[in-house]
């Protein structure tokens, strides 16, 4: 009989792959039905065949939060109205419960050997990004100077991942510098040619706390610190200078500033994502207690596309008992990685910097996207509640 860590180690790489794979090679089941099978065959298969993943992974603290989450938005719908085209059962499976799937089976297996688990996304959001500059690659199908292909944002957006997982394996010493260096360079230079500037953000944000774990009182480790940064800088530099980053931040802020109504200056660094913001609030204020269900803000007639904004989601569409459930896993999560880097020696703390940089990349992108449907950074958040619980039962010093 096939392992159930196999099985898990499948069913992670093809919850991430399945959209790219679909699209660009198999071409058939655009609804899904495959991943929907799995991803319930894959869940009970685990319940059934580990006594523990119940009451350690499924019912642990923080995927307790975020699978109340889950149920609490399918019932809101059920309230507020459902009105997308796709059938109910297969929103709350391949949106909502999905993501809560690769989460839960992600944290597990960090918990049991962390290392397998970054080489396994390592590979698996190489071969996305690999994907979506290939096959289904090209010239952005609105804006001509964008190289994002079919897949859009996703491309750069799972490329942040590239170098999060590869930081993880290069501060556990498991993968060295001539590998290291041209996987960081090609993930930067996908969202480079992509234009997106969230994930230009993110990805400095993962940079920066890689180097920061590189940061020890010895000579080798200072050098290589300052030759990241420098390469960085100049990497940045040239990103800015000639692809359409810099122009599209540029329009950003002219936009956001024609569209900030209010007195928050501040607002206007949103760019077109400034009106979200305003809406959204006036929307809370309208249903505070349970919003306006998840995706209605189109279908109630708010706006012509979704809310592209994590915390405007989760007030406008999840009001104040959505958002309460989202800031209980937020912070469970960041106060844990604080709480471990305080506690735990020298040695440890790489990890947990680099740890910190996904979880503040998730925080950046928030601002401009809504992530509630995205395996890429529930892979991340599964990693990094498996990694905390990892380090909880093997260091003494926690």
């Amino acid at each position: 009989m096939i392992r159930l860590q196999v099985i898990n180690y499948f069913y992670l790489a093809l919850a991430i792959l399945w959209e790219p794979i679909q699209r660009g090679i198999l071409g058939i089941d655009s609804q899904g039905r495959i991943i929907f099978l799995i991803t319930i065959l894959v869940f009970f298969a685990n319940i059934k065949f580990d006594n523990r993943f119940l009451k350690s992974d499924v019912l642990s603290k923080p995927a307790l939060f975020w699978g109340l989450w889950v149920i609490y938005s399918a019932l809101n719908l059920g309230f507020n109205g459902f009105y997308m085209e796709i059938d109910f059962i297969y929103f709350f499976v391949l949106i909502l419960f999905s993501p809560f799937v690769v989460m839960t089976i992600a944290a597990k297996e960090t918990t049991r050997n962390p290392e397998k688990i970054f080489k396994l996304f390592t590979i698996v959001f190489t071969i996305f990004t690999v994907l979506s500059v290939t096959i289904l690659g090209g010239v952005h199908e609105v804006h001509e100077n964008r190289l994002s292909g079919e897949m859009g944002n996703a491309g750069p957006l799972n490329a942040i991942y590239v170098i999060f997982f590869a930081g993880l394996l290069l501060v556990h010493k498991k993968l060295k510098w001539r590998t290291f260096t041209p996987l960081i360079v090609f993930a930067v230079s996908v969202i480079a040619m992509a234009g997106t500037r969230k994930a230009f953000g993110a990805a400095i944000i993962i940079f920066l706390t890689i180097a920061l774990s590189q940061i020890k009182f010895s000579a080798k480790n200072i050098v290589a610190t300052l030759i990241l940064l420098v390469s960085f800088y100049f990497g940045v530099n040239y990103a800015l200078e000639n692809t359409s980053l810099i122009e599209r931040f540029e329009i950003g802020m002219e936009v956001g500033n024609e569209m900030n109504s209010t007195s928050i200056e501040t607002l206007g660094v949103l760019g077109d994502r400034t009106e979200n913001y305003i809406k959204g609030w006036e929307i809370f204020k309208e249903n505070p207690i349970t919003g306006i269900g998840l995706k209605n803000y189109v279908y109630k007639n708010h706006g012509p596309l979704v809310i592209h904004s994590e915390y405007i989601v989760q007030l406008a569409e999840s009001g104040i008992i959505g958002s309460i459930l989202f800031f209980l896993f937020y912070f469970w999560i960041g106060k844990n990685l604080i709480h471990l880097w305080r506690k735990n020696p020298l040695q440890s703390r790489a990890a947990l910097w680099v740890l910190a940089g996904g979880f503040g990349a998730i925080l950046f992108i928030n601002f401009t996207a809504w992530t509630y449907e995205f395996k890429q950074y529930f892979a991340a958040f599964g990693v990094m509640i498996g990694y905390i619980k990892y380090l909880k039962n093997n260091d003494s010093n926690t």
